[in-house]
This record gives C-alpha cells, structure tokens and sequence, in this order.
C-alpha cells in the first residue's frame, strides 16, 4: 500500500538511498563521489536540518519501503525551501511527485511562510520535475552557474 507520511528516523537512510538511486541516474555516480559534492548535512542530520527548526520532510512508503521523498526546509520567518523531491523510476508519473509537493506547499501555507524556493539542476535533464515545478505556480529566478545552464532557482508566493 502507497502512503505519504513525515519520515521516521527507521527510514532515514531509505530516503538516503532515494536520492542516491536519483544521482546515479542523473550524475552515474554512487554515494562516495555524491559525499565530496553534496555534504549531506541534511541526511545526517534529518531532525535538525528540517524537523527541530520547524520544517518536514515526508516520504512515500509502499510497503514500509521508502520510495519517494520530498522535504521542507525553513530559510526564515517568510521564507522556505522545498528540497530532495526523489523518486524511484518506477513510481513516476503517477501523480506522486505532484501529491508530495503539494503536501509541502499545504505545510508551507499552514505555517505561514509566504514564499517557497526550491533549486533544480537541470530543466533539461529533470524535464518532468521541470513541468512539475511550473504547473504548481514555481516561476524560474536565476540560474546559480548560468554557463551551464545549471543549478536553477526557482520560486512561488504562497
């Protein structure tokens, strides 16, 4: 059975290994190379990067597996960020990706945060997540290595 629920520190390394699936897929790199340009300071450190400061993170379960994820980060009074929207291959395009971000925005609006930023690498190779992204009301800021076309910031008023 498919669930949606905030992570519970047993799945912490199941969310880990979510975005390790996404990074092979999008980088073919594994976990080492991952650490030496991600710190990871978020997946280890789950409760006090998104939890204690009042953010969430949520996960999409089938079975008690953990198969998508998707987490929220608090920047400031008025601002968040959404972050670490994964999935496995097999669960996309199904309206799950899409029930995740719009549990985090909901979460956003309860809190009283009035804008929501989230970065993704590549519009051209995530262009599913791109569409995503803009069918929810995300406009596109700036490209953060506008050589490459890279590392897109994007944004919505809640």
């Amino acid at each position: 059975m498919l669930k949606i629920s905030r992570i519970q520190p047993h799945q912490y390394r199941g969310a880990l290994e979510v975005f390790l699936a996404g990074s092979m897929e999008i980088w073919q790199v594994g976990e080492d190379k991952m650490r030496e340009w991600d710190e990871f300071v978020d997946f280890d450190d789950m409760q006090g990067y998104y939890l204690d400061p009042g953010g969430t993170f949520l996960v999409l379960t089938d079975n008690d597996r953990v198969v998508a994820t998707g987490g929220l980060k608090v920047i400031d009074s008025t601002s968040c960020l959404m972050k670490r929207l994964w999935m496995y291959p097999q669960y996309r395009g199904k309206g799950w990706g899409r029930k995740i971000c719009e549990e985090l925005i909901a979460y956003a609006r309860a809190g009283g945060w009035t804008r929501m930023e989230l970065m993704i690498y590549s519009p051209k190779l995530q262009e599913p997540a791109y569409q995503l992204y803009l069918s929810l009301g995300f406009k596109p800021v700036r490209f953060e290595e506008p050589d490459t076309q890279e590392e897109l910031l994007m944004e919505m008023e809640l």
